[in-house]
């Protein structure tokens, strides 16, 4: 905020699929690499220090933001946060301004300036005054020593004022360069528009009852086109201005400083055709041997990032909730520990981030939480008490079971704004953000595939609120060989007796056997540029979509069995699929039937012998491990035993499978839930889990997530599968 006036390499081209329930990644095959004048040592150099750029620049935000903009914080968080700045301001030390950067919109995340800081305060203390938003807008990218600059607040008056945008402030002023990285403001005018008074206030000008009269209708259109601005400036009196010193300046972020000493952090306001991916992870504290990848975000961190920075809506969508360590409650596995040993396991990470919810859910944030019921203890207490008491928060528990006989909300995914989601594995758990092993991806900016992943939503949403007893039928599933439970517009229920979905978006599916396949799925194809990788590739790669359960799709976007059997399919000859899940199974877990589920296990067998690919799996040793899983993975070692069984065969391609054990797996406590902790493979969690994948062609991307398997599978947690024990004579016939 400007306070002064206003107070104040062999080249691959892999795919990976990406989602709640299984991680897979794998090389396609040669492709030519570009050449260019860099010598390898001048590029790795570069790549480093735009790497530890990027890092110091995360830190400095990820300090930042739990001090409420500025709000709350000490004298030594002050200092920290200087100590941050001055780090980042380093690699720009010198350079001068470039206004074709500086012009665009920022959006303010931390002052220290004191007539901003008491517009919060204000805030905080009076219950009818409310601040959104605030930004700077410069205008200068035609200009070659200055330009125009807007700072813009957002503020609001309960009850009479939409919240959070009810009005907004304009402060106005020209700005001159005066020195490399010195700017004189001199400030024009302040102004007063959009003016969005709430319905209750219209209800009351214009009631909807007809006939309204023509002078209410004259006030409501007064008010909204309202436009009020008072110059500063006059010829009987000097001009307000001052000196603002640009500390900082890149594509993403600006520092400023103001005399005085008052500090500023903006980043710039989301563009929704620049779309950026980090990879997200958790790693449990006592894996001390397992080193974090560069440029992976901590998953507690991008939660917290994500509630604390909605403006205008937050959805999520989780399978049970415990951010709040409960170390009293004798149910629950924090029981008896204390406080000390809790900071240890990492269980402030789960409190910041509710906390930071709970502060989003304070200043009026629309947000909708959708989850699957509570489990032992209660894991629904933490959403229901963020909807007490507070209108703006919806939150709604969705039984699976209810529509397809089994099954749960499976899916980790929130969405911010419309165009930030993370999908993921980690559960709103602090166990999830710092004793299990988890993997996500944050997507920032990207409006096209978050408003895709926002109409699942809505169709889980509708899906928690119709009347099941209506909407259900019994079928026969020809492929499960069983008869179950289905919602009646089902692609299983024959169409003559076929429902018409109330979902606001739905696929319109034949009546088969079997999930949904399409032959052209679509495909998102949008350029994501990787702030956390060492190489970012502006061409559009095609990248993907994909739910579960079928019942649930709209448009031609994948359902995810499919979409995960044709990752493993498209891999290379010669090349590899890793795949990181948390069970394995080729059977049913939780129906109440048992079904037999080979889709997975013959597309790997499928690309060992026809393409001589090589497949690694990693499958979690945990608390909850299924029995039977050994058996099914030691018959899918049995491929490699089979490929080599005949000299006509000419196959080379292998299976390698390696249990992933934390420490402390089979423990009590916290680490009693430690694991891979990425996903379940067995039918359960395509046919009646709900789920939502992301996939994508983007090299930078491949290679990172790569990066992370091959941590997990080189280190000392993973464990080889033996094969089978068993005499196994194998006759040839001639």
């Amino acid at each position: 905020m400007i306070s002064a006036g206003f107070s104040s390499a062999i080249c691959t081209r892999p795919i990976v699929s990406f989602s709640n329930t299984i991680r897979g990644v794998h090389n396609h095959g040669r492709v030519a690499c570009l050449a260019t004048s860099m010598s390898s040592t001048s590029m790795t150099a570069t790549r480093d220090a735009e790497n530890e750029l990027e890092s110091q620049k995360y830190e400095l935000l990820k300090i930042i933001q739990d001090t409420q903009r500025g709000l709350v914080t000490t004298a030594d968080q002050r200092s920290i946060i200087e100590e941050a700045m001055v780090v980042v301001e380093s690699f720009d030390a010198g350079k001068e301004i470039d206004l074709s950067k500086l012009d665009g919109t920022w959006r303010l995340q931390y002052t220290s300036a004191s007539d901003v800081v008491i517009l919060f305060e204000s805030a905080a203390r009076l219950p009818f005054f409310q601040v959104g938003q605030i930004f700077q807008k410069f205008e200068c990218k035609s200009e070659s020593r200055g330009g125009l600059v807007r700072n813009v607040i957002k503020w609001s008056v309960p009850r009479l004022l939409e919240e959070n945008e009810g009005a907004t402030l304009i402060v106005s002023a020209r700005f001159s360069c005066v020195s490399a990285r010195n700017i004189y403001l001199k400030f024009e005018e302040i102004g007063l528009q959009n003016i969005n008074i709430s319905e209750d206030l219209q209800a009351v000008i214009a009631p909807a009852i007809l006939p309204r009269s023509f002078l209410s209708l004259q006030i409501l259109q007064f008010i909204r086109s309202f436009k009020a601005q008072v110059p500063v400036t006059s010829p009987e009196r000097r001009s307000v201005g001052g000196l603002y010193y640009l500390s900082y300046l890149d594509n993403n972020m600006l520092l400023g400083r103001a005399v005085g000493g008052a500090t500023t952090v903006t980043a710039t306001a989301h563009d929704s055709s620049k779309c950026k991916a980090w990879l997200v992870q958790s790693i449990p504290t006592d894996m001390p041997q397992l080193a974090p990848v560069s440029g992976v975000l901590s998953t507690a961190d991008v939660l917290q990032w994500l509630a604390g920075n909605s403006s205008k809506s937050l959805d999520i969508i989780a399978q049970y909730w415990q951010l709040v360590p409960r170390p009293s409650d004798p149910r629950s596995g924090d029981y008896g520990y204390s406080d000390e040993k809790l900071r240890q396991f990492g269980a402030n990470e789960g409190l910041k981030v509710y906390k930071a919810l709970e502060s989003a859910a304070n200043r009026k944030l629309p947000i909708r939480l959708l989850q699957h019921s509570g489990v032992y203890p209660d894991y629904t207490e933490e959403p229901s008490n963020l909807a007490s008491g507070r209108p703006n928060v919806k939150n709604v528990t969705l039984l699976l079971s209810d529509w397809w006989g089994s099954g749960v909300v499976h899916a980790k995914v929130w969405i911010s704004d419309s165009r930030d989601v993370y999908i993921g594995s980690a559960n709103n758990d602090w166990k999830s953000l710092t004793q299990v092993k988890e993997v996500g991806i944050y997507l920032a900016g990207c409006s096209d595939i978050a408003k895709k992943v926002e109409i699942y939503y809505d169709n889980l949403w509708k899906l928690a609120h119709l009347d099941v007893s209506a909407y259900t039928r019994s079928v026969w599933d020809s492929q499960w060989q069983i008869n179950r439970k289905v919602p009646c517009w089902s692609h299983y229920v024959n169409s003559k007796d076929r429902c018409r979905s109330p979902l606001p978006k739905c696929m319109e599916v034949a009546h088969i056997s079997g999930y949904p396949v399409l032959s052209d799925p679509f495909m998102f194809h949008i350029p994501i540029e990787t702030p956390g990788g060492n190489d970012s590739f502006f061409h559009p790669q095609p990248s993907y979509l994909s739910f579960a359960p079928p019942e649930l799709l709209f448009g031609k976007y994948y359902a995810d069995e499919q979409a995960w059997v044709d990752t493993i399919k498209s891999v290379g000859n010669g090349g590899t699929v890793r795949i990181n899940t948390m069970d394995w199974l080729g059977q049913s877990g939780y129906t109440k039937e048992t079904v037999y589920w080979p889709s997975l296990s013959s597309a790997i067998s499928e690309v060992v012998f026809s393409k001589s690919a090589k497949v690694q799996i990693l499958v979690a040793k945990w608390a909850h491990f299924i029995n039977n899983t050994d058996q099914y993975l030691k018959s899918l070692l049995y491929s490699n035993t089979l490929c080599s069984s005949s000299k006509y065969n000419h196959c080379s391609g292998k299976v390698e499978i390696k249990y992933y054990i934390v420490p402390g797996y089979n423990s009590t406590g916290p680490a009693a839930l430690n694991g891979a902790a990425t996903g379940n493979m067995y039918p359960g969690y395509t046919r009646v889990n709900h789920g939502v994948s992301f996939g994508t062609y983007q090299p930078a991307i491949v290679s990172q997530l790569q990066e992370i398997f091959n941590a997990d599978w080189n280190s000392p947690y993973a464990v080889p599968v033996e094969p089978l024990e068993e005499d196994i004579r194998i006759w040839f016939v001639k």
